[in-house]
């Protein structure tokens, strides 16, 4: 699962969120967080792992945006 911020700036101020979110899923599928204005991506650790189902995914897209949560496989 990708999600996308502007840059550091915005993710680091939004990083409590995203923690937020995912606290109470547990999967196999891992979070990468991509900034936008460094072209840089972050694998997150297995311990931010979710199970990215569509209600997560819904979840994730209505809080950073449509454009900015995308699962590639």
């Amino acid at each position: 699962v990708w999600i996308q911020f502007e840059d550091k700036e915005e993710y680091e101020k939004k990083m409590g969120e995203i923690m937020e979110e995912i606290k109470d899923s547990d999967g196999n599928d891992r979070i990468v967080i991509y900034l936008k204005k460094e072209k840089a991506k972050k694998e997150m650790p297995a311990s931010w792992n979710i199970c990215a189902e569509q209600g997560m995914i819904e979840r994730l897209k209505k809080r950073f945006g449509e454009g900015n949560v995308a699962v590639v496989s």
